[in-house]
């Protein structure tokens, strides 16, 4: 740990945590954030730094500049689609903008307040605060929109990603030779699957630094000694994964089952000081890690996932196979099962080839009992694909390499167009500009004029080409109407009954109605309101597609007809999810 404790370093700590310390007593609010994030990155890079000490890894001069050079123009890629795209932000694209104003505002009001946040997002085991440390040293000094919160995390984030790869890729290899580095990160960071959420406002592949690392510490590491620091650095790491991320349990869970009988089964001499020492180190784990997120476990593990994401629920694991063999492409398919043949062929590569094979299939399985998964969930998957392709890469010849340098180049390339083929990805990098953005500029200009806190909006339409998020994100952050027009309902099981279809003055659909779950029957019903004169259409815009946005205005009162003509609709929803439907329609008093 010498290293980390030089005194420039541990100075440098003591500073800013004096300096956070003085603005919170001072109630200097503002700062705070900006320091602690700050703090989060000298940190991190400072154990960064010791991980590739203590590894002995090193990076020649040419190393080093590819380096730079892929960072580089990964950030200049996406800062491109970013700043020239006409992009409208929603659901699961703008919930990490919303979640890093709301940490902003939390430590505007303390200290204290902003740690609560942190601690309470986490335990909720849905989308942690963890994320919104990153951007921040960075976001401080934006305009504060959806664009640069995005543009603020590529920065801080690619370089962690790619360095991470960097060192694990190094680790793997233990190789001088030069080529098959280079080649290895540059293949790894050039799978689109490991951009595809990332490009349109999810960071959730900044775990993936965790698990490379994780990787790193852990490949030669058999518990017959008790390393303090490298015991220190995986409780960190796991801890901060937890945090990053609810899924990523299942990376966590997979991986330290399958480590733990890996080396037993590879030191059975030493079977007993390794479980003694595993048994004490399990100790540490249960007192730092396993007791303080109780509720966080508690919240992930006993909530009813496999009911309340039943809209996303797939095939199954088929499917799911059928998926990843689409997101990856027959090219990059055939790369990934020829490491896989190799590293069971040569012996320094097998025992972690089989035990990364098998954890491959334990997490799509896994998964797939709760949901199907995502771009963002496939990231899970990320590091076993990297594993394989860099076993491969050790075993052929330079010329080889330089022909699946130009295959990958070619498949990255197609990603950015519209061009389908079994052979390559299906995963698509580039952002098309949204249809009706000049049109949904103009309706929420109309609202800004129209709402205020006694007169709100609710608009039933709960689709990806239209839906309420893409007008409370238009003009971020700047945006009046997010505080009158609600996120919405639609899934069911997840979403309950919207109260503002009888709260609000303003109801807003579309004709024709795209419906995606229940969100019909509650069209439904209130255009049998409309026909009662219960509702009188203000404004209607023309869309694309021949779809028109319809804009109406209440002007009879909520009465037990319209409550039951509500609950007669949604009797069969209701049976299941009483407390989501008919229990919110009675609670309503008017």
């Amino acid at each position: 740990m010498k290293s980390i404790l030089k005194n420039k370093n541990i100075l440098s700590i003591i500073f800013l945590l004096c300096l956070i310390l003085l603005l919170s007593i001072l109630k200097i609010n503002n700062y705070i954030f900006l320091l602690i994030s700050i703090l989060f990155h000298v940190i991190l890079i400072l154990i960064i730094k010791d991980i590739i000490r203590r590894n002995s890894i090193s990076f020649s001069k040419k190393e080093k500049i590819f380096l730079v050079i892929l960072t580089t123009s990964l950030i200049i890629l996406y800062s491109i689609s970013i700043f020239t795209r006409k992009f409208i932000y929603y659901w699961d694209f703008s919930c990490y903008y919303n979640l890093q104003l709301d940490t902003i505002k939390a430590y505007q009001s303390g200290f204290i307040a902003g740690m609560k946040q942190l601690v309470g997002s986490t335990w909720a085991g849905e989308y942690g605060s963890l994320l919104s440390y990153i951007p921040q040293a960075i976001f401080q000094f934006t305009n504060k929109s959806i664009s640069f919160y995005l543009f603020s995390s590529v920065i801080t984030i690619i370089p962690y990603l790619i360095i991470s790869i960097g060192i694990f890729t190094k680790k793997l290899l233990n190789t001088k030779k030069e080529y098959k580095f280079i080649i290895s990160v540059l293949i790894i960071s050039l799978i689109p699957l490991l951009h595809g959420s990332f490009i349109i406002g999810q960071p959730d592949l900044f775990g993936l630094v965790f698990i490379f690392l994780l990787l790193t510490i852990t490949k030669d590491y058999n518990f017959i000694k008790l390393d303090i620091i490298k015991l220190f650095e995986i409780l960190l790491f796991t801890l901060l994964l937890t945090m990053s991320r609810r899924w990523y349990v299942y990376w966590i869970l997979t991986y330290y089952i399958l480590y733990i009988i890996m080396i037993l089964l590879t030191n059975k001499k030493e079977w007993k000081i390794i479980i003694k020492n595993i048994l004490l180190y399990g100790i540490i784990v249960l007192i730092f890690y396993l007791v303080p997120l109780i509720p966080f476990f508690k919240n992930t593990l006993l909530n009813d996932y496999a009911s309340s994401y039943q809209f996303y629920k797939g095939g199954g694991i088929l499917e799911e196979v059928v998926r990843q063999i689409k997101h990856l492409g027959i090219i990059q398919l055939i790369m990934i099962f020829g490491g896989i043949i190799v590293g069971c062929l040569r012996k320094e590569h097998r025992k972690l080839t089989i035990m990364s094979f098998i954890q491959l299939l334990l997490i799509i399985i896994l998964f797939n009992r709760i949901q199907s998964m995502g771009l963002h969930h496939s990231l899970l998957l990320i590091p076993t694909y990297s594993l394989f392709i860099i076993v491969l890469i050790d075993f052929i010849p330079k010329k080889s390499s330089l022909v699946l340098i130009s295959i990958v180049l070619l498949n990255f390339i197609i990603s950015f167009t519209n061009y389908t083929s079994i052979n390559f990805t299906d995963v698509k990098l580039i952002v098309e500009d949204d249809k009706n953005y000049n049109q949904l500029v103009e309706v929420e200009s109309f609202l800004e004029k129209k709402l205020s806190k006694n007169n709100t909006a609710y608009m039933i339409t709960h689709n990806n080409t239209i839906n309420p998020d893409k007008l409370r994100n238009i003009r971020t952050p700047n945006s009046k109407v997010k505080k009158y027009l609600p996120y919405g309902s639609a899934i069911i099981g997840v979403h309950k009954f919207p109260i503002e279809l009888f709260t609000s003055k303003y109801i807003i659909t579309t004709t024709p109605y795209e419906s995606i779950s229940v969100d019909l029957k509650y069209n439904n019903v209130f255009k049998n309101l409309v026909e009662e004169k219960k509702f009188k259409i203000i404004k209607t815009y023309q869309l694309k597609d021949n779809m028109k946005l319809e804009i109406y205005e209440r002007v009879e009162k909520v009465d037990e007809e319209e409550k039951e003509k509500y609950k007669e609709a949604l009797k069969e929803e209701s049976k299941e999810y009483k407390y989501l439907y008919e229990d919110i329609i009675n609670s309503y008093k008017g």
